[in-house]
């Protein structure tokens, strides 16, 4: 991928095809297949479609339970270094049954380019093996086949019966009458623009929401001007281009909000990458979160033991994000098909019920194919308002559980883009803005020292690229509007304006430096007007600002010394 195009897509907020900025993700939390796990589950389907029916069903449901249900432990990688220090010459990994998977390296290959190929045929080779057919490409009609092969052999486990259901209702010709077997076609079964196909995505639930987000990553690498066989674009730069001229359009069959890929250190093990490169790694990020959870603060109740799900463990080993245009400003999703979706994370997330289990059966089901296993599911939404029609009405901006005015204040990050809004870099001479140097969100670019960061050792893997934390809070809402009530008791006003004061701004983003008694015009939406103040020159001593606020902690501004404005500075989502 191009760096400048890299840069751009972790610079700012993702569009979906009309422009809008994303309001929602899902993010999939996956784990990396080994050769040897692609093998034995090959091994085992194929078994399960042969011999006496008895048999059949014994290895259909070890299949399912064994391989499909529950997530299963880390492979080892001790033995793999000894053979690779004993006896690899330098730089050289030995090729074992513990490397990723080829269908994996396929998928990360469409994702980050335009080649669809390798997918296209690992998915064939189960379809192949399914339907008991040779073809060359993914289509409706085989994907009936693994169906119906499957029917037979879950015929007796109910709770996987409604997985199956959801497969035929997404696959076999949404609207009963798609006869068609190509990608376009099974995208044309969802609708013919990307506001019906989202709509039909949701509608269905977490099945319709897998199969389009999978259709969009083939999609998104079979575009006619995408790739370098017709325009010499990678991947990134090729749908930037779509998007731009799709805008607009009714004629685009899919959204093409991007696709973004991390791995952990555990998932770069998985990948086999070189000794030296796995140690060359910052410390943090080597150990990951939960290992340093003492250190962080987060103990007792907050201990990674009582984390969601795989949240934290070694068994992540990395993320993608989903999310794609749903409904438009004059015709909103509903907020029905949006409560069965959170449903369906839940109980894909638990495996307590079965419903759940049937869900995590069709949801690995897919991925395995791509040589991946989804372990965890996480639905981030903007909020929003319900009508009495039941449609969701997104509120006038973005807002946290408490009711504050979210996501204002951004670093301006050095793209040669212009002059940095107020607020949005570092503060200069004469109230003017400098834009944060790049060096401090990407790696491979000079920081505010001048100084280039050398971690990791591999250039491939840093230049262009950047750490991130993915971190699940909750926030205690009830809690919050409680010790507003016991310290500022039977008056609403004055609770209004302690958590203000507890914020430093008031609930519709306008700052208490420059509005310290009431609230400003929260209208405006741009950094520009909201974010125009400074500290040392506007509010030293804290008498409009408290101090201790939580805008002065996270953004000192002109306050405290120069590496605590300058540095520490993050890109949220």
């Amino acid at each position: 991928m191009g760096i400048q195009t890299t840069q751009a897509n972790i610079v700012r907020s993702s569009k979906y095809a009309d422009g809008r900025t994303r309001d929602w993700s899902l993010y999939v939390f996956f784990r990396i297949l080994s050769k040897r796990e692609m093998e034995r589950s090959q091994s085992l389907l194929k078994s399960a479609l042969k011999g006496s029916s008895v048999a059949q069903k014994k290895v259909a449901r070890q299949l399912v339970h064994g391989e499909l249900l529950r997530p299963r432990s880390l492979n080892s990688f001790e033995a793999e270094k000894v053979l690779k220090e004993k006896h690899a010459p330098a730089g050289v990994v030995p090729e074992t049954s513990d490397d990723p998977s080829k269908a994996f390296l396929n998928w990360l290959q469409m994702i980050v380019s335009a080649d669809a190929k390798g997918s296209l045929k690992s998915i064939n080779d189960i379809l192949s093996v399914i339907g008991r057919g040779r073809g060359s490409r993914l289509s409706l009609s085989k994907i009936a086949k693994a169906e119906s092969a499957a029917q037979s052999m879950f015929a007796s486990e109910k709770s996987l019966l409604a997985s199956l259901s959801a497969i035929a209702s997404v696959v076999r010709g949404l609207d009963g009458k798609t006869k068609a077997n190509d990608i376009s076609s099974m995208l044309k079964a969802f609708g013919n623009n990307p506001e019906l196909a989202g709509e039909k995505a949701v509608s269905l639930g977490l099945p319709g929401v897998v199969v389009y987000e999978l259709l969009r990553h083939f999609a998104g690498a079979l575009r006619n001007d995408v790739g370098a066989k017709n325009t010499g674009l990678s991947r990134d730069e090729g749908e930037e281009k779509g998007r731009r001229e799709d805008i607009g359009k009714t004629s685009t069959l899919y959204d093409t909000a991007p696709i973004n890929i991390a791995f952990s250190h555990s998932g770069l093990e998985a990948l086999r990458l070189h000794d030296v490169t796995i140690k060359s790694f910052p410390e943090a990020f080597r150990e990951g979160m939960a290992a340093r959870a003492e250190y962080l603060g987060d103990i007792g109740v907050n201990a990674p033991e009582n984390w969601d799900g795989e949240l934290g463990q070694k068994s992540v080993h990395g993320y993608f994000t989903g999310g794609f245009q749903v409904g438009t400003v004059s015709k909103p999703s509903m907020e029905a098909d949006w409560i069965e979706l959170r449903a369906d994370i839940a109980a894909f997330n638990s495996r307590s019920s079965g419903k759940g289990e049937a869900l995590r059966v069709l949801v690995n089901g897919f991925f395995r194919a791509l040589g991946m296993e989804i372990v965890q599911l996480e639905l981030a939404q903007d909020p929003y308002t319900v009508s009495g029609e039941g449609e969701v009405i997104p509120e006038p901006y973005r807002m946290e559980h408490f009711g504050f005015r979210d996501g204002i204040s951004q670093p301006f990050v050095d793209m040669k883009l212009g002059d940095p809004p107020p607020g949005g870099g570092t503060p200069a001479e004469n109230r003017s803005w400098v834009p944060l140097a790049p060096g401090e969100i990407i790696l491979g670019e000079e920081d505010e020292d001048g100084q280039i960061q050398a971690q990791p050792a591999n250039a491939d893997l840093r230049d262009g690229g950047t750490f991130l934390v993915f971190r699940k809070l909750e926030q205690d809402v009830a809690g919050f509007r409680q010790f507003l009530a016991n310290n500022r008791p039977d008056d609403g006003e004055a609770q209004t304006k302690l958590a203000a004061q507890m914020m430093g701004r008031w609930q519709n983003g306008t700052a208490l430096v420059k509005h310290p008694d009431v609230p400003g015009d929260g209208t405006a939406t741009g950094q520009g007007v909201l974010n125009d103040f400074l500290y040392r020159a506007d509010d030293p001593y804290g008498q409009k600002c408290p101090l201790g606020s939580h805008v002065r902690r996270a953004n000192p501004r002109d306050l405290g010394g120069n590496n605590d404005i300058r540095r520490h500075r993050i890109l949220r989502r």
